[in-house]
This record gives C-alpha cells, structure tokens and sequence, in this order.
C-alpha cells in the first residue's frame, strides 16, 4: 500500500509540474505569439465558428481564430462541444501552421470534457471584405469568419479544384465546398467561410450549405441542380447554348437552348420576349432571370428561365447543330410520366409510330406495342405550324423537343417538332461514305443509312471471343471518299471476302459519340441485302504520314494507308515491385503513334526497326489506340532485310506440304484464305470454307498466305517450288 500510495503522490507532483508549465492566454493573439509545441490554456471567452473538415472546430474572439485541432471535435464526431458555442478553459498544445493544419490548439481527447461551455446557439457575424484586400493581408484572416460579396468562381484546368479569382487583378485563392456537401459550384456567388490549411496550401473552406448565395451558373446541369426553390433572384448563364427550336406566341417567345457532354445532353426552356431575334442553330449568350426548377410530382412541370427585361441575348454564332438523343417512347410513358424530368427541354427522337388526329386541332405519337410495353401515346406539336392534318396515319419517325406542361400546359408531356422535316424517312440513302458521315447519327435506331454505290471491303476481324462475351464479325469498306466500320453483329457474312465491291449496304449509323471511330451497324436481317458486284479487286493505299493521319482523323480512319519509313520502339520500365514492363510504339520522325500489344505484351505482327506498313487506319475499334493496323504479315517491309514474309511464322494451324509444288492442305477448314506475294499484292483468293487451295498457277517463290480459322485471323508462310 505505501508503494502504491508513492506512486500516485509522485503523479500527482508529475501533473502539477505539468499545470505550471501551461501558459495562460486570456486572448487567441497571446495563444498564437507562444512557441511552437508550447503548452497552454486559453482562458478567454470564444465563439466556436465552423467545422474544419475532420480537423476540428474553429473559435474566434475579437483577436482572431485558431482551429481546435481534434478529430473528436469535428462535425462527425462532436459530442459536448460543437459550433455554435461560447467557450472558455481550452487546454492544449499550440502549433504553428503546417501543410496540413491551420495554426491551431491540439486538444487531447481527455481535455475535451474541460472546456467550459458558457452558452450555446450564439455566433459570429463575419466580416464584408474585398477579396482583392483579403489577398493583399491574407495571414491577417487566417480562420477568421468573412464574407466575399459577388466573387467570380472557376474549376482550375485539368482538375477538380475549383478557385476564387479576380477579374481586375491576379490574386486567386483556392476554394473548398467540403462544409457544404452536395451544394452545385456557381460561377459567382456571395461567400461565407474562413481560411484554413489542407496539403495544397491555404484555402478558403466555405462555412455551410446556408454560407453562400449563387449569382450565376456555367452550365445549364448546375443551374437545374443547384437552384431547387423558386425566388426573385435573378441567374445568369455564363456559357454558350445551341437553341433547337423556337416556338413563336403574340407577346413572347419560347426557347430551347441545348449543350452536350461526351455523355448526354443537357437542355432547358427560356422565355425570350417577342421580338428577340434568335433562330434555331443559333449559339447565344447572355442569359439572365428569374428561374423555376423542374417542378416533379403530380403537377411537373419544365424548367424555366424568364429572361430580364433589361438584358440582353447575344447570338454569337449561327448554323449549330443539336445532338438528338433517341429514345423508347415507354421511358416517358411508365409511371404516370415521372421520368419525363431527364429529358426535359431535350432534343429527342422516338421511332416506329404513327401520327394521330384526336380532334380539335390536336394531335399525338402512337406506338401501339413497342418491346411488349403496349399502347403509348404522346402529344405531338409542330413549332409555329397548326394543322398537321397531311401527316394523320403516317408511320415514321419523329424528332423534337420534350416540353412537360409548360408551353402547352393543356398537355403532360408534348414532343414538338421543329418544323415537318422532324417528321423523318425510316432510310436514308447516301452515294458516299463521307455523305453518309457528314449527315451524322440519324434520328433514331429504326432510321437505316443506306450506301446506294459500291464500296470495297478492305479488312475484316472479330472480336469477344470470350466466355463473358459473344463473338462480334467486322468488315472494314471503303470508298474514293472515306472509310467506314461495318459492325455485322454475331454472325459473319461469309459470302464477302476482302477484296470484294460489294453493294446494298444498310444499317445504323453511329460515331460512338466521338469516344472511337465511324460505325454502320449492319445487323443479321440486313446481311441478305448485302451483294458482291465483283471481286479480287486491288487495294491501292493511299501514301500518308503519321502527321497526316494525326492532322485529319476523318480523312484517313478506316481507309487503307502506307507509311514508310516507321520505327520500331521498346522501351523497357521499372515497376515499384521490381517487375518491369514493355511500352510499344511507332516513329516517323519527331511524331509518335502508339499500338495495341496482347495481354502479354506481344505485338500482333513482326515489327521491323526500319519499316514500311501498309494496313488500315484504325480508330479504337480492332485496337486499343489510334494506329495505323497492318493488312497481314506480308504487308510489313522490313527495309533494312528483305520482306517480313520470310519472318511469318506458321499460325494455329497444320499445312502441309510446306515446300509444295502448288497444292497444299490443312488440318482445318478455312474461310477466306488470300494469298500475298513478297510485294504485298494478292495474287490469290477464296472465300469457301475449305481444307486446300491449289496454287500452282502463281510462280515459284515465298507467299504469305492469311485466311480466318473460328473466327481468329491466321497467317502462315508458304513456299512454292518448281
């Protein structure tokens, strides 16, 4: 017992010595003058101001503000002490700011329970300053509760940092809505916050979601998502919009305005008044007014920004063209029409139904049972157009902007046209690949595109043979115009081979949403359309270099080109684990083009360090890159030792005899099997599935024969004697 008792006595002395050491401050500005790792206690009064992330919470007296720095005094995890709070008796360790802290008061978990708490429900009134003046005496502010009045806020390039700047000055200061989770970033705003400190350097952390009113948006996504209430705040919209239709009433006009991403499309309704002159194609700028949010539930409504009678549009470009979205008309259509509210204002199509006159001068879309959904039926208008009486029974597509109860409120949702050339031909006929591309996508997936002259078949490949994945046939055509992908679906057309010009080529256009290269897909029911006018054609490949083909994607992609002159690069890497890895890529000159290796790093074809390729432009479509894909083995020169046909070796398959004196055989039935000579021409074709070709007719000498074998293409060298 009395070693027990020596013990608590000499903790006892220990904890006094400690009490001694602590200095007392009776204002932050004494705390912040200690020294670094200095103990103290703060006996002042102090208002507890904002949270600091997990860091902690921030008090402020009438000297300044320092962080309470505790992950038990954050927001998450606040128990007694909170913001909010008069507080005093604050016991700790102070330090100097850091990269990851403002100055701040470490407060151990134990001395938590010894803040006094003198009241609650209090806080700070923060201080209107300039931000121009902020910058300039910015360490002065540090955690300080102010105010920046009609700041300018931007995303910093590249990043998802976004910053408040100045427009007269360079003074910048990053800006951080972690207090304010879910809040849409403005592009102008009043702000309420404090300076605090993360790994980037100083930032101004915005004290709450309540801590800031928006002026103005960028783009029409933030401003439906960030405005939920309706006020007589007025918004401005800082970018630029395509207008898609404009409907034209005695003392008003209703606009559509429209910008995209690489993923959809976001739109919204603007009322213009009479006599602004806007059309569609128009891009304008300028917009700025009162705003109603997309009003859901029973009674949804569009989403409505009423332009400022003292403000005016700008139309700073004309001729632009809106994307169309296409979509099943049942999306709109189930559930009482709630979904309607993520095509609002879009431009969209629908395919596959009828015109209807209900009477009275109205009219709508049927579709009577698309995917087994049953009846469906929208309103249908024509902007600035009445009597759609010519168009009752025609079965076609159509196109439009998606209006919910606004400009016709009599209707729940209306689809309206922007003229009668919205309602639109289920095909389309071109006389070139670059015609068929400049139309761009059509209207709808039941709106077919059709080649009315021949094109060349240039390539063909699969791809997805997996056990996750079917296996899909390509063919890659051509034209003296462009090039274009065939995408055939799960079945090949056995009866085209390369070389052929073929002709009734039909299908569904699309450019992947410029994320890879031109496609028309051809499906199954389509293929019997498909005809071959010839075969055995030449391939005459256009002289190109890699600067060209980087220049113009759309000149080359899907074309046949040489390049000549290319180099071979491999260049091994270190990983952090000790492994390495191999980067692989072409040269000509000073320019770079990456190409696609297999799963274990192994290009597809022999490679040469001084080269000449002739092969396929290629998109993203057979490959992983933007590359230049070659022909076959034959069609790689190696310019520094004859032909790469003598480095070919045998694929996946026995032939023999191999010398033979014409007639060879396989052990596998092989579908269009060409044969190339030494210079890259083919000499020989076939498209029948077959276990030998005879090859007596072509000379003595060293070919590369190249034919499809399950669907994989296969080469293999074969020599001819006499």
């Amino acid at each position: 017992m009395k070693k027990i008792y020596s013990i608590i006595c000499a903790l006892c002395i220990v904890h006094c010595a400690l009490l001694k050491a602590q200095t007392e401050c009776s204002t932050i500005a004494e705390v912040k003058a200690l020294a670094n790792d200095a103990q103290c206690v703060y006996t002042g009064t102090a208002t507890t101001t904002y949270y600091d992330g997990y860091n902690g919470v921030v008090m402020q007296d009438e000297t300044g503000a320092i962080l309470l720095q505790s992950s038990y005094l954050s927001e998450a995890n606040a128990t007694t002490v909170k913001a909010g709070m008069e507080i005093t008796n604050v016991v700790g360790t102070f330090q100097q700011a850091s990269t990851s802290y403002m100055t701040n008061i470490k407060v151990k978990k134990a001395d938590i329970a010894s803040i006094e708490i003198k009241k609650e429900g209090v806080s700070v009134a923060p201080q209107v300053v300039a931000f121009e003046d902020y910058m300039a005496n910015i360490d002065k502010y540090e955690g300080m509760s102010v105010r920046f009045e009609n700041v300018n806020i931007r995303q910093i390039a590249g990043t998802t940092i976004n910053e408040i700047y100045s427009l007269t000055s360079d003074a910048k200061l990053t800006v951080s809505f972690t207090n304010a989770p879910g809040v849409v970033v403005p592009a102008r705003a009043d702000l309420e916050g404090f300076l605090s400190a993360d790994y980037s350097g100083k930032i101004f952390r915005v004290g709450s979601a309540a801590s800031f009113v928006a002026y103005a948006y960028n783009t029409i996504n933030n401003i439906k998502v960030g405005v939920t209430v309706v006020s007589d705040r007025e918004y401005e919209l800082l970018d630029t919009f395509a207008v898609s239709n404009v409907i034209s009433f005695a003392d008003y006009k209703v606009v559509y305005i429209q910008e995209e991403d690489s993923r959809r499309n976001y739109a919204l309704r603007v009322v213009l008044s009479a006599d602004a002159d806007v059309e569609i194609g128009d891009m304008i700028t300028g917009l700025c007014g009162k705003f109603e949010p997309y009003m859901k539930g029973a009674n949804q409504k569009s989403a409505t920004l009423t332009q400022s009678a003292t403000k005016s549009v700008m139309v700073v470009a004309s001729g632009a063209q809106s994307r169309v979205l296409s979509n099943y008309i049942y999306t709109l259509t189930d559930n009482d029409m709630q979904n309607a509210y993520m095509y609002d204002a879009t431009l969209i199509s629908f395919s596959g139904g009828v015109v209807v006159d209900n009477g009275n001068g109205a009219y709508s879309y049927v579709v009577e049972d698309e995917n087994g959904q049953g009846r469906k039926e929208i309103s249908l208008r024509v902007a600035n157009v009445d009597d759609l009486s010519a168009y009752v029974g025609k079965e076609c597509p159509v196109q439009g902007v998606l209006d919910v109860a606004a400009t016709y409120p009599e209707s729940a949702i209306t689809l309206i046209l922007r003229s009668t050339a919205d309602f639109l031909e289920s095909n389309v006929q071109f006389t070139s690949v670059k015609e068929l591309i400049e139309a761009g996508e059509p209207a709808g997936t039941s709106v077919t595109y059709e080649l009315v002259n021949p094109v060349l078949v240039t390539y063909k490949f699969s791809k997805g043979e997996s056990d996750n994945s079917l296996k899909s046939y390509y063919a890659i055509v051509q034209d003296e115009t462009e090039g274009i992908v065939l995408s055939l679906g799960s079945e090949d057309m056995a009866n085209v081979a390369v070389g052929d010009s073929i002709t009734g080529v039909k299908g569904v256009y699309s450019n992947m949403r410029g994320l890879t290269t031109d496609i028309l897909d051809v499906n199954t029911e389509l293929h019997s359309l498909v005809g071959v006018k010839n075969s055995g054609n030449a391939i005459v490949p256009l002289e190109v270099t890699f600067e060209q083909l980087f220049a113009d994607k759309s000149e080359y992609s899907n074309r046949v080109v040489v390049v000549r002159g290319v180099k071979n690069n491999n260049v091994v890497h270190d990983n952090s684990d000790g492994s390495k890895w191999t980067e692989s890529y072409f040269t000509q000159g000073d320019v770079r083009m990456d190409y696609t290796v297999d799963a274990d790093g192994k290009p597809y074809f022999t490679y040469y360090d001084n080269m000449d390729i002739t092969g396929v432009v290629d998109d993203r479509v057979i490959g992983s890159y933007y590359s230049v894909w070659a022909l076959s083995q034959a069609h790689i020169v190696n310019l520094d030792g004859g032909v790469a046909v003598d480095d070919v070796s045998v694929g996946h398959f026995a032939i023999y005899p191999n010398p033979t004196l014409g007639v060879v055989y396989f052990d596998n039935e092989l579908t269009d099997v060409v044969v190339y000579d030494v210079a890259g021409r083919r000499v020989y074709a076939q498209s029948v599935a077959e276990r030998m070709v005879d090859l007596s007719e072509l000379g003595a000498g060293t070919y590369v024969l190249t034919a499809w074998l399950d669907g994989e293409s296969v080469v293999v060298k074969v020599m001819i004697t006499e």
